[in-house]
């Protein structure tokens, strides 16, 4: 059987390692646009299932059959795999949404990270490369800037509400309310609730998941004896706040109201895009600053 993290009394818990299933299961899709807790969600799902996860990338050649959800950036990346190989076997999608605002600057530190050949979640890169990455002047980053990178995110959003019309098999939700301590055992939960309609899938009981979220989340000290691959906090050090010019905020606005226009009609994605505007209108532009997680 496989490792399913282990239940203790008053709803407590302990993470264990997570293994393949031992039968073949369909996996659900943990889409993400870059820089939106990816990583984290990934080790979430393996603590409330015990299941390995894996990415469009197989890195460690594990397979999609035996996986409890794949990880992707599609349609940012990988498009010729995730089209001609893996789409046709997974039909149903768990969306982590974040604010593009924080988004952005979370993608300049990994890509700062990558161009210096550092460990990831090591180092906020310096405020002068992040004033070139937003005007897609930092040399040897990818990315385009902010213009650019708003154009990625409207596309994501895009593809993955187009994609299933049925919400029964979408599950959005965003990475703010994931990390809070106020809504995140729920958060946590409503994501077991969506994995565990797939059949071979279950969670740990209801009452520790909020143990569980805190071990991954919070990085707290249940791990046991689990392999703790992207269970960790950000270790990033660096400046916390990153500047954005007025009209990269109403490009952020903008964005955001498109969308809204757009899936004016689905109650969730309304309430989330309509919270994400509030902020960016809410952002000083006297400062206009926006603080990393």
């Amino acid at each position: 059987r496989r490792g399913l993290s282990i239940a203790l009394p008053d709803g407590g818990c302990e993470v264990t390692r997570a293994n393949l299933s031992e039968n073949p299961i369909k996996p659900t899709w943990q889409a993400s646009y870059p820089g939106s807790g990816a990583r984290m969600t990934w080790s979430l799902i393996e603590g409330l299932t015990g299941i390995l996860t894996n990415s469009d990338f197989d890195p460690h050649q594990l397979g999609y059959d035996r996986v409890v959800a794949v990880k992707t950036h599609y349609p940012v990346n990988n498009k010729q795999k995730f089209e001609q190989e893996l789409d046709p076997l997974i039909d149903r999608a768990l969306v982590i949404l974040r604010n593009p605002k924080t988004a952005i600057p979370s993608l300049y530190n990994f890509e700062y990270e990558r161009l210096h050949n550092m460990p990831t979640h090591t180092r906020r890169g310096p405020q002068d490369d992040w004033m070139d990455y937003r005007i897609g002047e930092l040399e040897g980053a990818g990315g385009g800037g902010v213009k650019r990178q708003l154009e990625i995110f409207e596309e994501f959003v895009d593809y993955w509400m187009s994609k299933y019309p049925d919400r029964s098999k979408l599950h959005i939700v965003t990475y703010e309310e994931l990390i809070d301590e106020n809504t995140g055992p729920q958060t946590a939960e409503s994501i077991a609730n969506f994995l565990a309609q797939t059949d071979g899938v279950d969670s740990i009981d209801y009452n520790s998941i909020p143990c569980i979220w805190d071990t991954v989340v919070n990085y707290r000290d249940h791990l046991g004896e689990y392999d703790s691959r992207g269970i960790q906090q950000t270790l990033r050090k660096g400046p916390r706040i990153r500047p954005y010019s007025e009209e990269m905020l109403d490009n952020i606005a903008a964005t955001l109201f498109r969308l809204l226009i757009k899936y004016g009609n689905d109650s969730e994605l309304t309430r989330i895009l309509n919270g994400y505007i509030m902020d960016v209108m809410k952002t000083p532009v006297e400062e206009r600053l926006v603080k990393m997680e």
